[in-house]
């Protein structure tokens, strides 16, 4: 039967490797491959006066196909997901939020130095004021 798709060799898309699986891990969701089985055909002299095979040179010629699918059921999927990705994501999202409230921190720290500096030297000009306006002038002696 030759269709849309379709040789002597079968389905041509089933002889494409369907490979799915995890790139962290490795675990395979989903598998697919199609194994061919050869048999070689030799030159033969042949019988007598005439061969069928005499002109034709060293070759493979498929005979069966068989194909192989492995899949993960839908709830070994679930697990394997609760168990991998939930608690990277979990502490890839912490490691996130510390580095947003590390950076946070030193947001504060810079205001907070800021402030007490301007403060400092307020508080030591009114100091100085103070002092300048108490120290006895030289005309009172």
């Amino acid at each position: 039967m030759r269709g849309r798709g379709h040789s002597f060799w079968g389905d041509l898309e089933c002889n494409i490797w369907c490979l799915f699986a995890s790139q962290l891990t490795g675990f395979i969701f989903n598998v697919h491959k199609r194994l061919q089985i050869n048999v070689r055909l030799q030159q033969h002299s042949g019988w007598l006066f005439w061969s069928p095979v005499a002109n034709v040179r060293d070759t493979l010629v498929p005979i069966v196909f068989v194909d192989q699918t492995a899949s993960a059921s839908k709830s070994t999927c679930d697990e394997f997901v609760d168990k991998v990705y939930k608690p990277i994501k979990i502490v890839n999202d912490v490691r996130w939020a510390l580095v947003a409230l590390g950076g946070a921190m030193v947001v504060v720290c810079a205001f907070l130095m800021i402030w007490w500096t301007v403060r400092r030297r307020r508080l030591r000009e009114d100091e100085m004021s103070l002092l300048s306006s108490k120290r006895p002038s030289t005309q009172d002696f």
